[in-house]
């Protein structure tokens, strides 16, 4: 490439807004899958280190034939792989699957891989789109029509011995409703312990925002 192209390109990509909230991963695992263990210590690191991510762990069953069945396991959380299955094009779904903000996606027992994967989605665009958390209340700003989604999970879990070493299991999902161009405003649920906003593209599964309500 030509030295101005490169110029010109490298101005381009600076001029680009980049995310500035935290990136979302989500675990897909099963404590009868011996490498999810690897996983939950790989994202444990991950999560003392950064303070720019959000990582969800979401229990599966499909494990479940092979020993004790996962209480937290939830069927939300098994439609939410199986459209990331859909999207990234895989055979079926596996464990320990990581997620970043529904655009990329890798083992998550590899902490090369997923520090990799981190730096990718951090990279992404700005989509444009803004949540103010209230009280008991969101809104949400922007151009790009999007799916809320409330998601509560524990953040006792990061402490060591509990829930087999998880982060933030997830207890449980809500769908808010959707986001049209423009403003929307919609009534927040009482969270048990922790909860997060996720605003997503009902097509493409990619996060357009993320909020921590608490």
């Amino acid at each position: 490439m030509p030295r101005p192209l490169i110029l010109l390109f490298a101005a381009f990509m600076l001029a680009m807004p980049v995310r500035a909230d935290s990136t979302l991963i989500e675990l897909f695992a099963s404590h009868n899958c011996r490498a999810s263990d690897q996983a939950h210590a790989t994202l444990a690191r991950i999560h003392e280190a950064r303070e720019d991510v959000l990582i969800l762990t979401w229990s599966v069953d499909y494990w479940d034939y092979l020993g004790e069945d996962d209480p937290m396991a939830m069927p939300e959380g098994q439609a939410r792989q199986a459209a990331y299955v859909d999207k990234f094009g895989l055979r079926g779904a596996y464990t320990p699957q990581t997620v970043y903000d529904g655009a990329l996606q890798c083992p998550g027992n590899r902490e090369r891989d997923v520090t990799r994967a981190i730096s990718r989605a951090r990279a992404r665009p700005a989509t444009g789109i803004a949540v103010a958390i209230g009280e008991r209340s969101a809104q949400v700003t922007g151009q790009q029509p999007g799916e809320l989604i409330l998601v509560d999970f524990l953040t006792r879990a990061d402490l060591p011995g509990e829930t087999g070493g998880k982060i933030h299991p997830v207890t449980g999902l809500t769908r808010l409703g959707a986001h049209e161009a423009g403003t929307s405003r919609h009534a927040l649920p009482e969270c048990q312990s922790g909860c997060a906003l996720i605003v997503q593209d009902p097509d493409s599964q990619e996060v357009l925002a993320l909020a921590r309500v608490r």
